[in-house]
């Protein structure tokens, strides 16, 4: 008897124990789980600020682009001053006089405004992927460049501006002005 009672406390005793590991555990345990939230919130907050940091930097990039681009273009036109604008799904605008244009061939641009929103596009493009390392290559090929540039200041501006640039141009032409 003296036996069943020694083994019986020491059951006991070790019940104790497995209760007080248990309840151990499970505070250890619950605490894992309050940092477990605390870092699923905080990854979700910072993946949140990544998401707009990269949305303002990516409008950031367009609008810059978009202001340079209008920049070139209005460099090479002596008729007017055009604004040029990306909206949110990448269709170039420009804003007319009763209604909003859009850059495309079936659209309502001139060839000439074509043929000078091409070129101060490319030249535009060419020196962002060179400034941005995109592309090592600092060369633009130009065919028939002032094929559809009717009037001769458009002509004359778009070659002083093509000549102007710090890029090696490969062009071909008809025209003798194009030196």
């Amino acid at each position: 008897r003296d036996h069943v009672e020694e083994e019986l406390e020491n059951i006991s005793e070790s019940l104790e124990g497995a209760k007080s590991e248990k309840d151990d555990l499970a505070g250890r345990s619950e605490r894992v789980d309050e940092r477990l939230e605390a870092y699923t919130a905080a990854l979700e907050s910072a993946s949140e600020t990544v998401e707009e940091l990269t949305e303002e930097s990516l409008d950031a990039g367009i609008q810059e682009f978009s202001d340079a681009w209008e920049e070139a273009y209005n460099e090479m036109n002596s008729n007017l001053e055009l604004e040029i604008n990306i909206n949110e799904e990448g269709r170039v605008q420009f804003p007319g006089r009763n209604s909003i244009r859009e850059y495309d061939r079936g659209g309502n641009l001139s060839g000439s405004e074509l043929q000078l929103l091409n070129i101060s596009f490319v030249c535009t493009l060419s020196r962002f992927a060179v400034e941005n390392g995109v592309t090592p290559f600092e060369v633009i090929v130009l065919d028939e460049p002032l094929s559809n540039l009717q009037e001769e200041d458009n002509r004359e501006a778009a070659i002083e501006y093509i000549t102007s640039l710090d890029l090696q141009l490969v062009v071909t032409t008809s025209n003798v002005d194009f030196e």
